[in-house]
């Protein structure tokens, strides 16, 4: 009759040695039969461990551990584990936290006015028009009297509301004016400037206009 031997099977402790718990084990036999899994009963162990020798229970048939089934695993970085067997993870050292981009420094940016980013992250710019904005000049109808006026642009405009707008007094004569124009506000078709007389006798003028569009 073979003799069944049991080996390298780790110690026992007093709490797994109760009666009704069983410890699962390796055994294998003199005569070269095969390999059996068994589980060993209180009779078979004593408190501090296993009577007889050891076999090494083979891992290589042993279930890798995954994230829906329980299984065997291997310690690896930033883990430990006690000589009870229970996993720990390090304490996680301070989180990573992002530079603010500068003109030396790789970084984080906040997109801001005038840039577009795509879903992958693409940081865009508008492309320039090339030549540095839309101007449009011209010059209001007769003004023959102080206060407020408003003037119609010309059908040539056709860039909509103006950026920026320059208003400034033309004397019909040439000669030296002491009436002055103030811009006042704009939409997309007109302007509204006050004229105003440096003098008690306002003279007819004209206003000089001239639109920005960037």
């Amino acid at each position: 009759m073979s003799t069944i031997k049991i080996r390298n099977l780790p110690l026992a402790t007093n709490e797994q040695v109760k009666p009704g718990n069983f410890l699962a084990c390796a055994l294998d036999t003199d005569s070269g039969l095969q390999k059996l899994t068994r589980k060993l009963t209180l009779n078979q162990v004593v408190s501090g461990g296993l009577q007889d020798g050891t076999v090494p229970i083979p891992t290589a048939s042993l279930p890798i551990a995954t994230t829906t089934s329980l299984g065997v695993v291997q310690i690896g970085a930033n883990l430990n584990i006690t000589p009870e067997g229970i996993l720990s993870a390090n304490n996680p050292t301070s989180p990573y936290q992002l530079p603010i981009a500068s003109t030396t420094v790789l970084g984080g940016i906040k997109v801001g006015a005038n840039l577009t980013i795509d879903a992958d992250g693409t940081l865009n710019a508008p492309a320039s028009s090339g030549g540095g904005g839309t101007f449009y000049a011209f010059t209001s109808g007769i003004i023959t009297n102080e206060g407020q006026h408003t003037i119609t642009y010309p059908a040539g405009w056709t860039s909509g509301t103006p950026d920026n707008i320059i208003v400034s007094t033309r004397y019909p004569t040439g000669a030296a004016s002491t009436v002055h124009f103030q811009l006042v506000g704009f939409t997309a078709s007109t302007v509204t400037v006050f004229a105003q007389a440096g003098s008690a006798t306002f003279a007819t003028h004209f206003c000089d206009v001239l639109l920005v569009k960037n």
